[in-house]
């Protein structure tokens, strides 16, 4: 993987604060990406709403992916009220979402824990949201992930802009985790609100989904299955290394 689509990042960003920075980035990115596609005979996009972007170029979509063998449920029992985030601060992307849900939707929990990792060297960054308040642990790289999610009773995807596919969410669904998330959260992912992850469109409809889901077990079990099972389905490794393989040998007739 080389990037995301990042002209289609700035459009987004355009459309929450239409500045000149902007949109020179957004012009910027347009050229420099559509002018690779001419160089090359195939591009390839991880979702469908990404391949509908390229042009004068053919593009073929194959979807992102988890390891299902090193990501799969735990027999441990989570911690009852623990949310996970998992976001590098280097992609702005992530700590606009860490920002919405600082300030808007943190506020309207009650007795709940936030484990929030950041990746490498996030001192670096500016968050405009305090990281210190009580409840919330916030670590930087962690070299493995998955004691995280095995702790967390669910994880969230807050993020109000968003190129590409985010594997996290794959991840989490892999683990057998629920997972609330925004629109732009589960950008480019083929889910189904309501039987893969929770969709919420609010701060208070996603505080609302995080209470409901850790006030009733039985409906989180529901979703955290349903989850596995469509990683299983059409994102584990071995189905997309099929559908590279055959890209691979038609562009070697």
């Amino acid at each position: 993987m080389e990037h995301d689509v990042t002209f289609d990042l700035y459009q987004q960003l355009l459309r929450l604060d239409d500045c000149w920075e902007l949109r020179r980035e957004l012009d910027l990115w347009r050229k420099f990406e559509t002018a690779a596609w001419r160089t090359v005979d195939r591009v390839v996009t991880m979702s469908e709403q990404d391949r509908r972007l390229v042009t004068c170029t053919p593009a073929i979509t194959l979807a992102n992916g988890v390891d299902l063998h090193r990501f799969h449920p735990a027999a441990d029992v989570p911690d009852p009220r623990r949310i996970l985030f998992i976001g590098s601060f280097a992609h702005r992307p992530n700590v606009m979402a860490v920002e919405f849900f600082l300030k808007q939707v943190w506020p309207l929990l009650h007795d709940a824990a936030l484990h929030i990792i950041a990746g490498a060297r996030h001192e670096q960054y500016a968050v405009a949201a305090s990281l210190s308040q009580p409840g919330i642990t916030l670590d930087g790289f962690v070299a493995d992930v998955r004691p995280a999610y095995q702790r967390a009773a669910l994880v969230v995807a807050p993020l109000v802009a968003s190129a590409g596919t985010n594997i996290k969410v794959l991840e989490a669904m892999a683990m057998g985790k629920a997972v609330v998330s925004t629109p732009a959260g589960v950008n480019g992912l083929d889910l189904t609100p309501g039987e893969d992850f929770v969709l919420v469109h609010t701060a208070r409809e996603m505080a609302d989904a995080i209470e409901t889901l850790l006030a009733t077990p039985a409906g989180r079990a529901r979703i955290e299955a349903a989850a596995r099972s469509r990683v299983e389905r059409d994102y584990s490794w071995d189905t997309i290394a099929r559908a590279q393989s055959a890209l691979y040998r038609e562009l070697l007739r």
